[in-house]
């Protein structure tokens, strides 16, 4: 609302006759302007999916993690992939040691988790700060063979990373 002054001179009732005006096409503000806005307009933030890590690198560890095939839970491993902004990683990922080179997979892991870091510290990112951890993998049996899965989260059976 607006305070009625001690006085009111012309110039102040053509200002609220005014105000009434513009207020019927827009919103108000609550006091009447005392300068002229001269707030520069704030720069148009960067399009967010030009300021996040590309999709590509995922696609690049599931390509080498392949089909994740197994004969036994033995070759069964996963692997935290990404990262949150409060700290460990955005998930998990099956993988076997039967077909994929662990040192290439650890690598590439840990280089996108470092992008993921850095463009969220950019971005001042936050997230739930919730633990998940790591729900190990086992051999699921097929008839067209095995194929390494995560452990669901009831289950007992949980292997190293």
């Amino acid at each position: 609302m607006l305070s009625k002054p001690q006085h009111w001179p012309s110039a102040g009732r053509n200002w609220i006759s005014l105000a009434v005006v513009v207020c019927m096409g827009a919103a108000c503000a609550a006091e009447p302007p005392t300068a002229p806005a001269t707030t520069p307009a704030p720069a148009p933030a960067p399009a967010l999916a030009s300021t996040l890590p590309s999709a590509r690198p995922i696609a690049s560890i599931d390509g080498l993690i392949g089909d994740a095939a197994c004969d036994s839970t033995a070759q069964c491993h996963s692997i935290g992939l990404g990262a949150k902004p409060c700290g460990g990683p955005a998930g998990y990922r099956a993988w076997s040691s039967k077909r994929t080179d662990e040192k290439a997979l650890r690598l590439l892991v840990e280089r996108e988790a470092q992008t993921q870091r850095e463009a969220q510290q950019r971005l001042g990112m936050s997230s739930n700060c919730q633990f998940s951890p790591d729900p190990g993998a086992r051999c699921v049996p097929s008839p067209a063979g095995g194929r390494c899965e995560l452990n669901s989260a009831g289950s007992a059976s949980n292997s190293a990373q």
